[in-house]
């Protein structure tokens, strides 16, 4: 196992990541309240695109970041960001627990798919009716990975915990009430 501080810095890192998904979500949420089934401004729908886009790679960068520190194994290859999420998804014993949950993994698959669509132009111009319901389910995506994500922080900081040695406190521990 490496390092436990490179846990707790995990841990860390993936409160910063996990915020900038939000912002991105929050950005989907907001910008897709403005189209009607009269009004599907292209521009707009673009400006979805980005956002639902950039939320997955926070969420993916997150998880390469786990998959990097704690597995240490980053899938790679024409298959490695479904082999990403598969790996997220199951346990790995003596490692660590699984890090996404089902629902958690039909998500990212759903969004996972989008993006390649997206980032490989499959299509002239994007077209709001075949990718709103992937957007549309963002929010529950967001949800369910914030759960996942404050499960495993709780584990990276129990690890991390534990392997202190006994004796070793925090300077702020060893300081009397008056600072000392």
């Amino acid at each position: 196992m490496p390092e436990t501080d490179e846990f707790r810095a995990l841990a860390q890192e993936l409160t910063f990541i996990e915020r900038a998904a939000q912002h991105s979500a929050d950005l989907v949420v907001e910008s897709t309240r403005k189209i009607t089934p009269q009004n599907v401004p292209e521009e707009m729908v673009s400006h979805i695109a980005l956002n639902a886009l950039h939320f997955y790679v926070c969420v993916e960068d997150a998880l390469s970041r786990i998959a990097r520190v704690v597995d240490h194994s980053l899938p790679t290859g024409e298959q490695s960001h479904i082999s990403l999420l598969r790996q997220m998804a199951v346990e790995l014993p003596d490692v660590r627990p699984p890090v996404i949950s089902e629902e958690t993994f039909y998500h990212l698959d759903q969004m996972r798919s989008f993006r390649h669509r997206l980032v490989h132009a499959y299509q002239e111009r994007l077209e709001w009716r075949k990718m709103a319901d992937v957007t549309g389910s963002i929010p529950d995506c967001m949800a369910a990975l914030h759960q996942d994500l404050e499960r495993f922080r709780t584990f990276l900081l129990a690890v991390h915990a534990a392997a202190r040695p006994a004796g070793r406190t925090s300077r702020r521990h060893r300081l009397d009430p008056k600072g000392r």
